[in-house]
C-alpha cells in the first residue's frame, strides 16, 4: 500500500506557496517555483509552467489524491481505492474513490499507464470524458490483454488523468466540403 502522507500537500490543486527547495513526495521543487492560489489558469510561474486549481473529494477513506510523478508530467496518476483482480482477457471497472470539480472550460481524460501496458498488458480503455459538471466517482475501465490475472491493491497506480481545455465547435451545415489530399480515404488507406 502506498504511503498516503507523501502526497498530502501536493500543490496541483492550488492553495500553497512553497518555501525554497521544498520537497513534496518524490519531487524536488525548484527554488524558483511559485504555485498560484488563483482558480484561473496562470502562466506567472517559473518557466511559463501553468497550474489549474481542480478540487477533489475523497468518497472513501481508502482513496488517494491523484499526483504527478514529475513536475512537468502531463498526466496525474490515479490510484485504486479497492483490492481487486482483472482476469486474463477481461476488463473491469476500477474504483478510485475520488470525485473532481473540474473548472468550466476544461475536461478530464483517463489514459493508460505505459508501464502497466508494457509489463503486464493492462490498459485503460478510453470510455468517455469527465465533463466539468460531473461530480460522481472517477472510475477507470481496465482491460487485461495478458494471459495471466492481474491483482490490484489499494493504492496501486492504475491510470493517468489529463486535464485539458475544451474547444466548442460551431457546426455549419453545407452541401459541399472543401477538397483535401486525403479526401474520403479512410481505414488503412495509408498502408500498414
Amino acid at each position: 500500500m502506498r504511503d498516503q502522507s507523501r502526497c498530502g500537500a501536493w500543490p496541483t490543486y492550488g492553495g500553497c506557496t512553497l518555501p525554497a527547495g521544498h520537497n513534496i513526495g518524490n519531487l524536488d521543487i525548484p527554488d524558483n517555483y511559485q504555485f498560484e492560489t488563483s482558480p484561473e489558469l496562470t502562466d506567472e510561474i517559473s518557466g511559463g509552467q501553468a497550474w489549474l486549481r481542480v478540487k477533489f473529494k475523497k468518497l472513501t477513506p481508502e482513496a488517494f489524491m491523484p499526483t504527478y510523478a514529475h513536475i512537468d508530467d502531463a498526466g496525474m496518476d490515479l490510484y485504486s481505492a479497492r483490492d481487486t483482480t482483472v482476469w486474463a482477457y477481461h476488463r473491469k471497472v476500477i474504483h478510485t474513490g475520488i470525485a473532481l470539480e473540474i473548472p468550466p472550460g476544461y475536461f478530464g481524460q483517463v489514459r493508460p499507464r505505459s508501464g502497466l501496458a508494457v509489463k503486464h498488458g493492462i490498459t485503460a480503455i478510453s470510455s468517455g470524458v469527465i465533463d466539468s459538471g460531473y461530480r460522481g466517482e472517477i472510475m477507470v475501465l481496465l482491460q487485461n490483454h495478458g494471459h495471466a490475472r492481474y491483482d490490484i491493491s489499494i493504492g496501486d497506480r492504475i491510470a493517468q488523468l489529463l486535464i485539458l481545455p475544451v474547444l466548442h465547435a460551431v457546426l455549419e451545415e453545407t452541401d459541399e466540403l472543401s477538397i483535401s489530399e486525403r479526401d474520403i480515404s479512410g481505414h488503412g488507406s495509408t498502408g500498414k
